[in-house]
């Protein structure tokens, strides 16, 4: 499993019981996505991508700042940790995937689909209410596989 550190943004390979705690992200693809190979580049070059794959860079940035900000030191996201121009990676990582959420110590879902300035002032068990419900109006609902991936993990 190659894992992402969240405090310099190296790769890290990582196998069974050697695996550290990780926070792991759930998201709907937005083409294009930030892919392995990609983020290597951004990593060893330091040129971060021109539109669109802005918009994928910036979601893993985020992500690792709030897991960072979580006291998590790894990140695991599908588009850039696994390295799809390996079949052999590819495969395995479809067959491992059930497991790596099952084992991250959190699974964030990044809902960018959610406006949260047009919520309401309200007092708190409405807010909750009107929340919820912008919540629910997430593409991200709509994905067969991101049902299951909460699911098996601990947290979200």
């Amino acid at each position: 499993m190659r894992l992402l550190k969240t405090s310099d943004l190296q790769f890290e390979e990582h196998h069974g019981s050697e695996t550290p705690a990780y926070a792991i992200l759930s998201h709907r693809w937005r083409e294009p996505e930030l892919s392995y190979q990609d983020m290597r580049r951004i990593l060893e070059h330091g040129n971060v991508p021109h539109e669109p794959r802005t918009s994928s860079y910036h979601k893993i940035m985020n992500f690792r700042a709030q897991a960072e900000r979580s006291g998590h030191g790894y990140i695991w996201v599908d588009t850039c940790c696994i390295d799809k121009a390996s079949s052999a990676e590819y495969q395995e990582a479809i067959n491992s995937m059930g497991q790596w959420y099952a084992e991250s110590a959190i699974c964030y879902a990044y809902l960018d689909d959610v406006d949260l300035s047009k919520l309401p002032d309200a007092p708190p068990r409405k807010f909750q209410h009107e929340l919820d419900k912008h919540l629910q109006c997430s593409e991200w609902f709509t994905r067969g596989w991101t049902l299951e991936e909460p699911n098996t993990s601990d947290m979200m």
